[in-house]
């Protein structure tokens, strides 16, 4: 008997009302059809007293896992990791997107082997898709709102989507704009217990890391412009060098096709990198990606590191990130867009007005830029940099693009 994880964020209800009950219900009713051996998960517990208590699985035979006991003293990915290896699932199915953006990076390390289905129909992303659809139909059309929110919600549901070996829609949902996207592992809901291949995983990406430390910015004495330690590029941000120049002549001579630079000041963790270059990887259109940066002054390395492993993949943003205008600090670039519409302009003298003025041109040519809303970098002091040096590069951007608004929109 095939053994089979349902996530959701809440309980099975006798009598569901909500699409979220009801597809719940939809899905464990396949399953317990097919005579699997279910498990449910879920976030969500509510409260009764004693005489509303009542049997409401007894259509299904499962066992129940209140994933909020396994949120204790920052244990949850290692209690996620263990319950996984010990109940040995063949199938993970997540009952809702929510919760795969939550659970599924932290136990990514251990679904080698396991089927993961996400179940996509009560997303944004569908919703979007929907309204698509019911535009295109329509003899006056008025795609821009529908088309830029489709990007948004698309990018922020690319780790899902990647990491995952089947993905639940509608049955009439139009698939032409995921297609595009080379998105082939769609299926509907009666099709989550037939067997699929396990999707191979390819995250071997080629990185080239650049590291810009400002801390002898005012020193007298001329230092080193660029070492490489430990594979990494460490350039000195100095008044007597030309930080543009050393990065440019960088990305020149490496081969690799990423190229992730970010501020001596932030914590980098190791798969930092690794996580921003399968969202650069996607899609030939994307430019350039940023992760979010996480404040967390005063605490100390291991406190970040189990932050990190906690809420890394937890939507640090609030809302949703259309235009970042800058996001210097660290960035991932896609070398091939250097090569189609030139390198950093050497004119400018810090990096923030250098991206700023090389996102300008992929903008023009419709090239995507965004931050990743599940990928943090952490930093615990702030950095400082040199206003005579903004001042400058604010001229030299003025007399480049004109003393205007700019605003990045995503059409």
């Amino acid at each position: 008997m095939r053994k089979i994880l349902v996530v959701s964020q809440k309980d099975i209800m006798k009598n569901p009302v909500f699409r979220q009950d009801k597809q719940l219900k939809e899905i464990l009713t396949i399953l317990s059809e097919d005579k699997c051996d279910i498990s449910l998960m879920y976030l969500n517990k509510e409260f009764k007293s004693e005489d509303e208590l009542s049997d409401e699985s007894s259509d299904f035979k499962i066992q129940k896992v209140y994933l909020r006991d396994m949120i204790k003293r920052d244990l949850l990915s290692q209690n996620l990791t263990d319950f996984i290896l010990k109940e040995k699932f063949e199938t993970i199915i997540f009952a809702s997107y929510n919760m795969a953006q939550f659970v599924l990076p932290r136990i990514q390390n251990v679904c080698e082997n396991i089927r993961i289905i996400v179940d996509f129909r009560l997303s944004q992303l569908d919703y979007i898709l929907q309204k698509h659809k019911l535009e295109i139909g329509k003899k006056y059309q008025n795609l821009y709102f529908f088309s830029k929110s489709f990007k948004i919600h698309f990018f922020q549901a690319i780790s899902v989507l990647r990491i995952s070996d089947a993905n639940i829609f509608t049955e009439d949902i139009e698939v032409n704009l995921l297609e595009k996207e080379n998105i082939s592992n769609i299926i509907k809901v009666n099709e989550i217990t037939k067997p699929f291949s396990k999707r191979i995983q390819k995250n071997d990406f080629d990185i080239e890391n650049i590291c810009i430390n400002g801390d002898n910015f005012s020193a007298r004495s001329i230092l080193p412009k660029t070492i490489k330690k430990n594979g990494v590029y460490c350039v000195n941000f100095s008044k007597n060098s030309n930080l543009i120049d050393e990065i440019n002549d960088i990305i020149l001579k490496t081969k690799s096709q990423f190229i992730f630079i970010y501020n001596s000041k932030l914590k980098i963790f190791p798969k930092t990198s690794g996580e921003l270059a399968k969202y650069l990887s996607f899609n030939d259109n994307i430019g350039i990606v940023s992760p979010v940066t996480s404040y967390a002054q005063g605490t100390t390395n291991k406190k970040l590191e189990i932050v990190f492993e906690e809420q890394s993949n937890n939507n640090f943003a609030n809302s949703e990130e259309t235009y970042p205008t800058f996001f210097a600090e660290c960035f991932m670039v896609n070398k091939n867009f250097f090569k189609k519409f030139g390198y950093f302009d050497r004119r400018f003298k810090t990096i923030d007005y250098a991206l700023f003025d090389f996102i300008m041109r992929l903008y023009q040519n419709k090239v995507y830029f965004f931050t990743v809303k599940d990928i943090a970098v952490f930093k615990a002091i702030s950095v400082k940099q040199p206003v005579s040096l903004f001042k400058k590069d604010i001229e030299v951007l003025h007399a480049k693009w004109g003393e205007r608004k700019f605003d990045f929109s995503l059409e």
